[in-house]
């Protein structure tokens, strides 16, 4: 029950909406963990076909109840006392044999965490898309430099334009300048 209930705090709380405030987990757009919330839940509300008809089936026949926040708790300690001191073995079946709730539960997280499974999938997906990022990320920055170099010439080279322009401009005016000073003095001006 304790290991059932972390699993289902911890996916709440990474891939769950609150429902009073809205704030969402860091994963609640990620419908594998939803998902994977959802199965878990159908198997501990499931069944398995007992050995006989005195065979418990299901958690609830043993008092385990799903409480409304998808946690198990024992909700009828005496049941459960009684189905493990009268039918061990069907209790068992239940609980902990190979077709039982328990590894029902553990297939599926390994289904999920395994060498193979969802999440390594997953994280081998996302650390392709992080690496194609910040090859963009490089090439964007490498084209920003060459940018950056290239109006850097440019605006070198129009100072360098706008300072011989400015030259010529007071070479004119001086020209002029003393040329119409000299034409005043001809005249009589």
């Amino acid at each position: 029950i304790d290991a059932y209930n972390t699993i289902n705090n911890y996916l709440s709380s990474v891939a769950g909406v609150n429902r009073q405030t809205l704030d969402r987990g860091p994963l609640a757009s990620e419908s594998r963990f939803r998902n994977l919330r959802l199965d878990l839940r159908a198997i501990v509300s499931g069944y398995i076909t007992p050995s006989s008809d005195s065979d418990p089936s299901t958690l609830r026949d043993l008092g385990i109840i799903i409480n409304q926040d998808g946690s198990l708790s024992v909700g009828d300690a005496e049941k459960l006392t009684s189905a493990l001191k009268d039918n061990l073995e069907g209790a068992g079946n239940v609980l902990a044999s190979g077709g039982s709730i328990s590894a029902r539960l553990l297939d599926r997280i390994d289904d999920f965490t395994g060498p193979s499974g969802i999440t390594r999938g997953t994280e081998r997906l996302t650390n392709n898309r992080l690496r194609s990022m910040s090859q963009r990320i490089s090439r964007v920055e490498r084209d920003i430099n060459m940018q950056q170099e290239l109006f850097k010439r440019r605006y070198a080279s129009l100072q360098k334009t706008l300072s011989t322009l400015t030259a010529q401009q007071n070479s004119l005016s001086s020209f002029f300048g003393n040329r119409s000073n000299m034409f005043s003095l001809f005249l009589g001006l």
